[in-house]
């Protein structure tokens, strides 16, 4: 991987548009945008059918969870009883895609992207959160749910999810500043805004004003 490719990954919370921002930040500054659907695509020419397996990767995780009873993953990892499970394989494979889509500047969704890429100077990680409104009413607009007790429901159960998967695979806590280079609030500026302050920092973090 080049360190002259523009490579940036974005964490976030559900419900703060982290997705969104993520595509448009890609969109404004003409590179790719990697997300779950492009590493599955990549996977099946692999002969692996992810989604058919599980529903999605963070979901495999956020069910480990549940199973074990138990949230301390590293634990269990460095255990000697820990054997690698159909899990671990496919995360394997999902960071060997992500670091072939690395080959070129893009932007990453998730997938413990700054965790797979941490290696690469200069990448840009980018962790998006919101306050709990603009989180609820984010879902309930976007998502089509019905109710504000579904959305804060929906939004627990999403986190949850997300921060047994990143804490079980990266060597980071969930959210935290360890691993990332800023933290923004997209309620502040609103989406768009923010995915364009988050393009215009990343043009002068690679140097392309």
């Amino acid at each position: 991987m080049s360190e002259k490719n523009m490579i940036i990954t974005v964490g976030r919370q559900y419900g703060s548009g982290g997705h969104e921002i993520g595509e448009k930040i890609a969109k404004e500054l003409g590179i790719k945008f990697v997300d779950e659907q492009i590493i599955d695509l990549a996977a099946e020419k692999s002969g692996v059918y992810i989604s058919k397996i599980m529903k999605t990767d963070e979901t495999r995780n956020g069910n480990i969870a549940e199973t074990k009873g138990t949230g301390d993953y590293q634990v269990l990892k460095t255990s000697p009883m820990y054997r690698r499970s159909e899990s671990d394989n496919l995360f394997t494979l999902e960071s060997q895609i992500i670091c072939r889509e690395a080959e070129e500047s893009c932007v990453v969704v998730g997938h413990c992207g700054n965790y797979v890429l941490r290696d690469i100077p200069k990448a840009l990680s980018v962790y998006v959160y919101a306050p709990k409104e603009f989180r609820i009413n984010r879902v309930m607009e976007y998502y089509k749910v019905a109710t504000r007790e579904e959305a804060i429901k929906e939004i627990k159960r999403m986190d949850k999810i997300r921060r047994n998967y990143y804490e079980y695979y990266a060597e980071y806590k969930w959210g935290g500043k360890e691993g990332r280079d800023m933290l923004i609030d997209s309620s502040m500026f609103g989406i768009d805004a923010t995915a364009h302050l988050l393009a215009d920092i990343a043009k002068q973090r690679f140097e392309l004003l």
